[in-house]
């Protein structure tokens, strides 16, 4: 992968929740290469500890994940009485169906990617999502 130049929002803090480490190590790698600072979490139960020590300003977060799937930790953020309630969240699923997509975004997540996630559409959606946030 090459270094992406339109990245708007390098040096933002991501924080990435997904139960495989491999898909963590990969995506750590390239979002790092893209200019993010970016904290990894193994399931709903630490993504939600990691944004309680401070606010990153995206979730990549993985929709199945053991102990707190990723639907059940984006309707707990959402309910959170604080300013990281409204941290925008991409869901991510290896299941490319229309309802996975659907209720992602009914729990409350802003976007979602189908796996293997592609760089620049992952790049695109980041970037679109923090974009429509900052205004």
């Amino acid at each position: 992968m090459t270094e992406c130049m339109d990245n708007q929002a390098a040096g933002k803090k991501l924080l990435l929740a997904d139960d495989n480490g491999t898909n963590r190590l990969i995506l750590n790698h390239k979002l790092s290469k893209m200019g993010f600072e970016v904290d990894c979490a193994e399931n709903g139960v630490e993504a939600l500890e990691l944004l309680r020590q401070g606010k990153p300003d995206l979730i990549l977060m993985d929709v199945s994940m053991p102990i707190m799937d990723g639907l059940e930790a984006t309707q707990q953020i959402r309910k959170f009485d604080c300013e990281a309630s409204s941290v925008p969240i991409v869901g991510f699923s290896a299941h490319n169906h229309a309802e996975i997509r659907q209720r992602c975004l009914e729990v409350g997540m802003d976007e979602f990617l189908c796996k293997p996630i592609q760089d620049k559409a992952m790049l695109a959606t980041i970037n679109r999502v923090i974009g429509s946030r900052a205004l």
